[in-house]
């Protein structure tokens, strides 16, 4: 797996796109691959955490991304990926509830990271939108991720 493939790929279907402080996008899966580094060095896991936004939030399709990398990829990133139809806690719910095996594990070690840039960079948001932070913390709870994962956050929007 060419995780600096993934990054390429992902800074151009971000390209143009700026998060909500006007920052270039493709920094947030940047950081997002840095935090999952922490916690494995899975050339997979840094591929998909570059990945992980393309299909929700460009017009990248799951089969570009299998094209481009693999089946493994391609479903990481899948379970990675909020449904039109989904509310965010039908989207954790349905990571949660993945078959376990290396695909769920890559999302995992991913979402993790997700979580985490987020809930790190809370300070940044207006303090309206801060209110987001129990539903990153909601989806910590139910993605079983460590108690401590919480309690580092929690006087952050608390």
């Amino acid at each position: 797996m060419d995780a600096q493939k993934a990054l390429i790929f992902a800074m151009e279907a971000h390209e143009g796109q700026m998060d909500k402080n006007y920052l270039p996008y493709i920094l947030h899966p940047i950081r997002v691959a840095a935090i999952a580094s922490t916690l494995s060095d899975s050339q997979y896991v840094q591929a998909v955490a570059f990945l992980h936004d393309t299909v929700e939030d460009t017009d990248t399709t799951l089969d570009e991304i299998e094209e481009e990398f693999d089946s493994v990829v391609r479903n990481a990133v899948d379970l990675l990926t909020r449904r039109e139809e989904e509310t965010y806690n039908e989207f954790t719910t349905r990571l949660a509830k993945a078959e376990h095996g290396p695909v769920q594990t890559i999302a995992r070690v991913v979402k993790f990271g997700d979580l985490k840039d987020h809930l790190d960079r809370l300070h940044l948001l207006p303090p309206g939108e801060r209110g987001i932070a129990k539903r990153y913390i909601k989806a910590a709870q139910l993605l079983d991720f460590d108690v401590k994962f919480q309690l580092v956050y929690k006087p952050a929007f608390g």
